[in-house]
């Protein structure tokens, strides 16, 4: 059986991404009940995540999931939901 990765470490991997790509002082800027579109995050830098996530977790990734999604912690559930009928499973650095 394939390890599925958490709900929580993905929310983690979320905000650690977001908080790099946006240039903040570290993922305790934003928290993950914060309102995706309030972030300015571009439609290029979801775009990138995604494709990131879809690597790390063998997933295929809906287009702009990050964008119907209203917060990390949705997204994040929405994730761990796709990886529930995955067959490839994460990618183990």
């Amino acid at each position: 059986m394939n390890a599925i990765v958490s709900v929580s470490d993905i929310e983690t991997y979320l905000l650690e991404r977001i908080a790099k790509d946006l240039e903040l002082d570290g993922m305790d800027s934003i928290q993950v009940d914060t309102d995706l579109s309030d972030m300015g995050l571009s439609s290029v830098l979801i775009s990138f995540i995604e494709g990131d996530i879809e690597a790390w977790l063998r997933i295929e990734i809906p287009p702009a999931l990050l964008f119907h999604t209203s917060n990390i912690r949705e997204a994040a559930k929405a994730i761990s939901e796709l990886q529930q009928t995955s067959t490839a499973g994460p990618v183990v650095a």
